[in-house]
């Protein structure tokens, strides 16, 4: 597709929007990866309406739950998603073909003259607090200019660009390659779902400059590709990638740069060189131009809490106080500035699962597991695992109201599939330090928990 085409079909489905809502602010997708997903993007970005993001893979009651919070005049879908079939589903539903297919009846004329300012939010993208209570991250216009042109200064652009999307454009890592690709006139191809093994063959065919992964894709992907083709550069950010990785994409001299960022912060907020790389494979390198980064708290290794700063940060939660007054953002990460000012970030949130590039917070399993009569008390860790990077595991408390099938049948019916735990322990006590809290260090010891009774 070229850009014009994009241009003028999308001006045909921002008037539909404007025909058809005309009272509407917010419109939800829920969508895979698609050309199609791109038109309604784009066109929503030339319309008064905020878009909301939701992962395809939620179960349906999750979907309703994070809507619910946001209350979006319109959810779009697809076919494939059986959203459509739910009895009593509370917003409207419309299938993206036949929006598409619609909007060609649509004035070619750009009816609702709609220039956005640049605090108006341009999209809304739900992630988890420590709580496991989903929040809603608001991202200005301005928020992704302002990533777009620190990114280009450390990233650079050139003439021949072509951005490979492997990642769901529901997470701001793919929809920022989107907005990044379309205000640097430059390509991006895109594909619908993540084969390591087809991968190559897309690099070779369509001469991909870029590509962004999370480690555990990186780590499937590098048995394929043992030469760097036409790539000038693979982001890997969204989880700590092990430094033996690293040093095996090195070896094949593969163009691996290392990234840190969050929703709130637009995705992208420091991010290394190729060079620094090799040199500092444990780095994600600097900030990007006119980000700031702190680390308080510090114990005797200067290790503490990441704080960050800068104009692609969001400004606050939806419906939720301001950052803090000095405009810095709590990660919630632990790490610390080596003797470059170089950022070395030890761990994503420290009860985090990040399980193939997807977030999973204990939480919000457990409060999902205490809706089981049987369950007294339960505890989810995430477990290393050499394909997903993570898994979740869970150790319960049971009594004689447990049945396993029934419990299994209530986690598929309130959490999507990454989120349910693969393995379940039994415990008869948990271990306690002598404060009486739980020994976490303890429980997630192998061999302590390779002694307990697995249920099944």
């Amino acid at each position: 597709m070229t850009y014009s085409e994009l241009y003028h079909s999308s001006i045909e489905i921002s008037n539909y929007f404007t025909a058809n809502y005309k009272n509407a602010s917010k419109i939800a997708l829920l969508l895979p990866n698609s050309i199609d997903m791109i038109k309604i993007i784009n066109a929503l970005t030339i319309s008064p309406l905020e878009i909301i993001l939701i992962n395809f893979h939620l179960t349906n009651q999750e979907i309703i739950n994070q809507l619910n919070q946001i209350d979006p005049s319109l959810l779009i879908t697809n076919s494939q998603h059986d959203i459509h079939t739910a009895e009593d589903f509370p917003y409207p539903i419309h299938n993206i073909s036949d929006i598409i297919n619609e909007s060609k009846n649509s004035s070619s004329q750009v009816s609702n003259n709609h220039s956005p300012q640049k605090n108006d939010i341009l999209v809304n993208v739900f992630t988890s607090g420590t709580t496991g209570t989903p929040k809603i991250v608001p991202l200005s216009y301005f928020n992704f200019e302002q990533n777009i042109i620190a990114s280009n200064d450390r990233l650079k652009v050139e003439i021949n660009d072509n951005w490979l999307i492997t990642i769901p454009l529901f997470h701001l890592g793919g929809l920022s390659i989107i907005f990044r690709t379309i205000y640097n006139k430059s390509a991006l191809t895109i594909i619908d779902k993540f084969i390591p093994n087809q991968i190559p063959s897309v690099i070779k065919q369509y001469q991909i400059t870029q590509l962004s992964l999370v480690p555990s894709m990186l780590k499937l992907l590098i048995q394929y590709l043992r030469e760097p083709l036409s790539l000038r550069f693979i982001l890997v950010g969204g989880a700590h990638c092990p430094k033996p990785l690293l040093l095996e994409a090195i070896t094949y001299n593969l163009p691996i740069i290392t990234t840190y960022g969050m929703t709130e912060s637009c995705s992208q907020f420091a991010t290394s060189t190729l060079d620094r790389v090799i040199q500092k494979p444990n780095s994600v390198g600097k900030p990007l131009k006119g980000n700031f980064v702190k680390i308080n708290n510090k114990d005797a290794n200067g290790i503490g809490d990441i704080l960050i700063k800068g104009p692609s940060i969001m400004h606050n939660y939806l419906n939720k106080p301001q950052i803090n007054e000095n405009s810095y953002f709590l990660t919630g990460d632990l790490g610390y500035l080596d003797e470059d000012q170089d950022l070395i970030v030890l761990q994503r949130r420290i009860d985090l699962i990040i399980s193939g590039g997807e977030n999973i917070y204990p939480v919000e399993v457990q409060n999902i597991m205490y809706n089981d009569n049987g369950i007294e008390e339960a505890r989810v860790i995430g477990l290393s695992d050499s394909k997903w990077g993570q898994i979740p595991i869970a150790f319960l408390k049971i009594n004689r109201l447990f049945d396993y099938h029934k419990f299994q049948n209530m986690l598929k019916n309130n959490l999507a599939s990454y989120k349910i735990p693969k393995k379940l322990f039994k415990v008869e006590m948990f271990p306690l330090t002598a404060s009486g809290k739980l020994d976490i260090n303890k429980l997630t010891n192998p061999n302590y928990y390779s002694q307990l009774e697995v249920i099944e």
